[in-house]
């Protein structure tokens, strides 16, 4: 399943993560803060829609303005994390059908 935001179209990454993910950004991975100010496009569940990084527990991820996504990492021997990555025509591929945003 996905989500789209239509009501707010400016709601950022930054307004969408969990509240403990951005309260120090110095802590936080420096691609990530870079992405902070982005707009959430999309909301995606990883069960309908997987994600295509090397992170192997990202239940949930939002595409971004711009092509990039970010997932939620949920890892339970090491915590959370948020990776990210740039929507390349590869990575849509190995999701293995098209995301609603994209048509």
């Amino acid at each position: 399943m996905s989500y789209n935001y239509p009501e707010t179209r400016d709601i950022t990454l930054e307004k969408t993560l969990p509240h403990d993910a951005s309260l120090d950004f110095e802590n936080c991975d420096k691609a990530l803060t870079k992405l902070m100010g982005l707009k959430v496009l999309y909301h995606y569940d990883g069960r309908d829609y997987p994600w295509t990084g090397r992170h192997k527990n990202v239940l949930t991820w939002w595409a971004l303005e711009e092509g990039y996504a970010v997932g939620w990492n949920e890892n339970t021997a090491i915590g959370w994390s948020f990776p990210s990555l740039k929507l390349t025509p590869k990575n849509l591929l190995k999701i293995g059908r098209k995301l609603p945003h994209l048509g």
